[in-house]
């Protein structure tokens, strides 16, 4: 008799070895599960961790911004009163450093700048940390660098932030719109001999006209930072006229020439009246309505003229000459008249696009290609006033830990 199979003992180790299967699949998935869980902790800790560190780098953004702001007016005030700072552009930035850091909290040049710290829950679990400050000095800008760290229930990030800000005292950069022609402020600690003084042998550094209409100093050289007239202003003469600024609510005249005049600022609310030569170097010149040179105009390294109205040269037709260095622009928001003989290697921008019968120029003269007619913004684009401080720019890093 041929025996029977017995297969029960195979189906139980089958069984088994399927459960045990299961069991490996089902700990091989929990275990993913799990670390697929951690890693999304982990993920999320470190997303609100540089979420936490770009808050603090936005925050702390505007401060430094504010302490920009804050800087301009000591420095300004310096460099009205030291004629030799405002060519120096490296002494500038020095200058801007130090005040700077003490807008930021160290109230002395060379001190290192407080860490800032804030906490965002009340467990301080969430919070974020600037430090680690660099101040780096180069030509043309001042780099602010510093570390946004923020932490995350132990995950921490870090962000590396360099902000520079731009320097520039010898072109300057562009502002937008119209001149403004009260750049100058009026001194508020003005000595009161310095007000209206009578006598040349006065000594003032700056003199404000309040009704006087003429100023007696020497007239060959004056030797002045500032001259503030409250209403029109009359020199007999202004050679040699450097370093210096020059308000004028009303009209402006100068009755003979005002040559050799190097970094001048002249802002007149009138009209203005030259009835000699006018030759400026590296100056500034704006007039908020007509303006008439009697003979020769010059404009040499990096000059600029603003004319709201006309601007009449050699209005007598005796021949003299406009003369405009390749670096150096004029801006004439009227007409060209005069018939001038013109050298114009550096810009002319004529405000409007209309042309017919705005310039009035000898037929000898050259460089004529360089006048441009302007629309109203690309004019008050192109011509507006010019400021030594630059847009700050931002560049930040990233560094998970």
């Amino acid at each position: 008799m041929t025996p029977k199979l017995n297969n029960k003992g195979y189906a139980l180790v089958l069984t088994l070895m399927i459960l045990v299967v299961f069991m490996v699949m089902a700990l091989y998935l929990m275990g993913r599960s799990y670390s697929s869980t951690k890693q999304n902790e982990v993920v999320e800790e470190n997303y609100q961790s540089a979420a936490l560190a770009e808050m603090g780098v936005t925050q702390y953004k505007l401060i430094v911004k504010d302490a920009y702001e804050k800087s301009k007016g000591p420095i300004e005030e310096k460099i009205a009163s030291d004629p030799d700072l405002a060519s120096d552009n490296m002494e500038i930035i020095e200058e801007l450093e130090c005040e700077m850091k003490k807008q930021l909290g160290t109230l002395t040049c060379g001190g290192d700048v407080n860490p800032y710290y804030m906490s965002i829950d009340d467990k301080g679990l969430s919070t974020f940390t600037i430090q680690d400050f660099a101040f780096n000095r180069e030509e043309g800008k001042l780099i602010i660098g510093f570390a946004s760290t923020g932490e995350q229930e132990g995950e921490m990030t870090n962000l590396h932030v360099s902000m520079t800000i731009p320097v520039d005292a010898e072109d300057g950069f562009s502002e937008e719109g119209e001149p403004v022609f009260d750049f100058i402020k009026l001194p508020p600690d003005i000595d009161q001999a310095c007000i209206d003084p009578g006598d040349k042998k006065v000594q003032c550094d700056k003199v404000v006209l309040d009704k006087n209409s003429s100023y007696p100093g020497n007239n060959g050289k004056i030797d002045k930072d500032l001259l503030y007239a409250k209403n029109d202003l009359t020199l007999s003469s202004a050679n040699n006229f450097d370093y210096s600024k020059i308000h004028v609510e009303k009209d402006f005249t100068v009755k003979k020439n005002m040559q050799n005049a190097k970094k001048v600022y002249i802002e007149v609310k009138g009209k203005a009246d030259f009835q000699g030569h006018l030759d400026a170097s590296e100056s500034d010149i704006y007039v908020q309505l007509d303006m008439t040179v009697e003979k020769q105009l010059t404009l040499l390294n990096h000059s600029i003229l603003f004319v709201g109205g006309n601007l009449t040269i050699d209005g007598k037709g005796n021949g003299n000459k406009l003369d405009v260095s390749n670096n150096s622009k004029m801006c004439i928001g009227g007409n060209l008249k005069g018939y001038p003989t013109a050298d114009i290697d550096g810009k002319i921008y004529m405000k409007g696009t209309d042309k017919s019968g705005r310039v009035e120029l000898d037929p000898k003269s050259t460089g004529v290609g360089n006048i441009e007619f302007l629309d109203e913004d690309t004019f008050n684009h192109t011509c507006g006033q010019k400021s030594i401080w630059g847009e700050m720019e931002t560049d930040v890093k990233y560094e998970y830990n």
